[in-house]
Parts: C-alpha cells; sequence; structure tokens
C-alpha cells in the first residue's frame, strides 16, 4: 500500500510540478490518475476513485484527437465511471461509461491490437445497464458488441 500511497504523491508532485505550457501536461495528468485509481482498488475510498475520474478526464480534455494516447485515455476514463456506478450505482456514471467507451472505440483503429479488448469493454456496460432497466435495446447492443469483439480477436490471441 505504501507503494501505490508514494506513487501518488510523486505524480501529484509531477502534475503540481508542470508548467501551464508545457506541451504533455496529459501524460502526467493520466499517470496521477492511474494511480488514484490503483489506490481505490486497494483501500475502496471513493474520494480516490472521485478524484480519478476528475484527473483523468482533464488528461482527456488536454489530449488531441489524433494522439495515439487518447483512445487509451478514454478507455481508462470509460472504466473509472463503470467503477463508480459499482460504488454509487448513479445511472449517470453508467451512461457516462457507455457514452467515452464508445469514443474509446471509435477512436481505435480497426487493425489496433487493443480494439476487440475495448469492444469487450463497451459491451460491459451495456449489459450492466440491461440488468438495471431491463431495456432490451441494451441488452441487444451487449450481445452485438460482444460478438464483434470475438470476431475481432485473432485466433491466436492468449486473451
Amino acid at each position: 500500500m505504501e507503494d501505490v500511497s508514494g506513487a501518488v504523491k510523486a505524480s501529484e508532485m509531477v502534475v503540481a510540478a508542470t508548467p501551464s505550457d508545457h506541451p504533455y501536461p496529459a501524460s502526467r495528468l493520466s499517470n496521477l490518475g492511474v494511480w488514484l485509481g490503483r489506490r481505490y482498488e486497494r483501500i475502496g475510498s471513493v474520494d480516490d476513485l472521485n478524484r480519478a475520474v476528475d484527473v483523468a478526464s482533464m488528461a482527456v480534455e488536454v489530449t488531441p484527437s489524433d494522439h495515439p494516447d487518447r483512445a487509451g485515455r478514454l478507455s481508462g476514463l470509460g472504466n473509472l465511471f463503470g467503477r463508480r456506478f459499482e460504488q454509487t450505482r448513479s445511472m449517470d456514471d453508467l451512461n457516462r461509461a457507455i457514452e467515452i467507451t464508445s469514443m474509446a472505440v471509435e477512436a481505435t483503429p480497426l487493425n489496433h491490437p487493443d480494439r476487440a479488448g475495448r469492444m469487450s469493454g463497451l459491451a460491459n456496460p451495456f449489459a450492466t445497464r440491461f440488468k438495471w432497466t431491463r431495456a432490451m435495446e441494451d441488452l441487444s447492443h451487449a450481445v452485438e458488441i460482444a460478438e464483434m469483439a470475438v470476431a475481432a480477436t485473432p485466433f491466436d490471441h492468449p486473451d
């Protein structure tokens, strides 16, 4: 636990020391968001999860739309909203998870090795929303996207 908290502190210091005109603030914000998310997983502090969502949102905001890391940052942010839904049961968080994870899939090239995993990550919140709302459209989306994820997975892929 000390290692994770130390990483959070170090990342906070790096973000605080980053000049406002720095050309790559997104990577520093993204790292802080990842470490806050990991600390949340370890100790369950909703404050860490909320901060992770906020910081990851800032990282996405300052990442250019054509940047190669944008899809991954969107995917991470979508996952954080999904985790926050699990904690709070706020449908707004679940809807944001779907919206942002959809953006991550759209931003991922068709031949990218992470595309199938991101598609699978999009099917999950649709399935979760179906469990809560019983909207058949969500179930249909979850199944369709999961099938596309399987189809996009190479036969020899380890997952």
